[in-house]
């Protein structure tokens, strides 16, 4: 990233969270960069542009929001994207259990990494960069 430029967050998972996480990222002034497994037939969401694949979407980010299906697909994109997740801040709101959360924290490759429970605990809005209490 230049100096002057906006940092871009990259959103992993266009499903319905994913591209409303992205959306309203964009709509908040943010640079936000959008890959799916499905391919760009799946579309990036309004204000939003499309990676063509995990590894590019990873290395243009310095924030990386991870919303796929499931942990088996957690695994494949920061395995695709090993080389870049270290210097990234790594958010992970994919469903799934404690333990496979811990497990997939654990496999990670070193990143500053953060993982929201899901389903989340509480309501949360995304909101010019912070993500707070709804």
């Amino acid at each position: 990233m230049a100096d002057g430029e906006d940092p871009v967050v990259a959103v992993i998972g266009t499903n319905p969270r994913g591209a409303a996480l992205a959306r309203a990222l964009a709509a908040a002034g943010k640079n936000v960069m959008v890959w799916d497994a499905a391919g760009p037939e799946t579309g990036a969401p309004q204000g939003t542009s499309w990676a063509g694949s995990a590894r590019a979407a990873v290395a243009t980010a310095s924030v990386v929001l991870l919303c796929v299906d499931d942990y088996g697909a957690v695994r494949r994109v920061l395995g695709q994207a090993a080389p870049y997740v270290a210097a990234r801040d790594v958010v992970n709101v994919t469903s799934g259990t404690s333990a496979e959360a811990e497990e997939v924290a654990a496999w990670t490759p070193p990143c500053r990494n953060s993982s929201v429970p899901s389903p989340p605990v509480a309501s949360t809005q995304v909101t010019a960069g912070t993500v707070s209490p709804a």
